[in-house]
């Protein structure tokens, strides 16, 4: 494994690598590090599918609304470097911030209105946005042929479709299950801040979003009544304080008022347990 720290390596490095390997496959897997078996699940997935995978590890500061989040979010770069050595994973970018917002740059932004003002965008001001540039930036310098992304964050992927779509990289997106412990809980690397007694209150989001999807199949179709239920059952939890519910359409994220037969959704959620902010969701077909 080789493992690059500018931009310019990165150029080269792949440069090299293209013209000895000729037609084959290149798959990119960003991650922001402190990789857990959700990241492993992808790099996997890369590398079934790519003759070679780049992995990302770079703390995104733009896409931190929350300066004290930012300072806190957990770093192993020894641990995550052997995870990708032990995962077969090919190059490893590990650029400074420096090294990608350069400080005498004009300041660039990219956003997409209609998918970044919702859902996460609309509690995490200026959050998707600095999810849509650092991709952009990382499509552009490694022209991937594929890259993985995990459905935990499923706006994201959303809006990392759209934004391949609109700029018209030449890449495919390729999103890949939440994985899970062995209780339900989606891993996140925001995890290991939570204590025993909160992940006990934790695990009832999970309980919470499969009784919105039984409720879905015995009949209901009212979105406000789902989001009631819903909440009630995550904040029977002492610990657990809602941030939001979302009932939307699964392609567009638009938030849906009553639900129609044969309709693909997605119902998500962002909650705070012991301070510790949580999010995950399930996709349901209406029946």
């Amino acid at each position: 494994m080789q493992t690059i720290q500018t931009i310019a390596e990165l150029i080269e490095t792949l440069a090299l690598w293209r013209r000895e390997n000729s037609g084959r496959v290149l798959a990119l897997v960003p991650t922001m590090g402190y990789l857990h078996p959700g990241h492993l699940s992808l790099l996997a997935a890369a590398r079934h599918r790519a003759d070679a995978v780049l992995v990302s590890l770079f703390v995104n500061p733009r896409q931190f609304n929350d300066p004290e989040d930012y300072r806190r979010y957990p770093i192993d770069l020894e641990q995550d470097t052997r995870l990708c050595r032990d995962a077969g994973v090919d190059f490893l970018f590990v650029p400074e911030s420096q090294e990608m917002y350069p400080q005498d740059a004009p300041e660039l932004q990219i956003d997409i209105p209609e998918l970044t003002n919702r859902l996460e965008g609309l509690y995490r001001p200026g959050h998707m946005q600095g999810v849509l540039l650092i991709c952009a930036r990382l499509f552009a310098l490694i022209r991937p042929d594929l890259a993985f992304f995990g459905k935990k964050d499923y706006q994201q992927l959303v809006l990392i479709q759209h934004l391949v779509s609109l700029l018209n990289f030449p890449l495919q997106i390729v999103g890949c299950e939440t994985i899970r412990s062995e209780r339900g809980l989606a891993l996140s690397s925001r995890n290991v801040r939570l204590s025993e007694k909160a992940l006990e209150h934790a695990l009832l989001i999970r309980r919470s979003l499969l009784i919105l999807e039984k409720e879905i199949h015995e009949g209901e179709k009212n979105a406000a009544t789902l989001k009631e239920i819903g909440k009630d059952i995550m904040e029977s939890g002492s610990l657990n304080r809602v941030e939001y519910i979302s009932v939307a359409s699964r392609d567009r994220l638009d938030e849906l008022v009553n639900l129609t037969a044969g309709e693909s959704i997605l119902v998500s959620t962002a909650v705070f347990t012991d301070g510790v902010r949580l999010i995950d969701n399930i996709e349901v077909t209406v029946p």
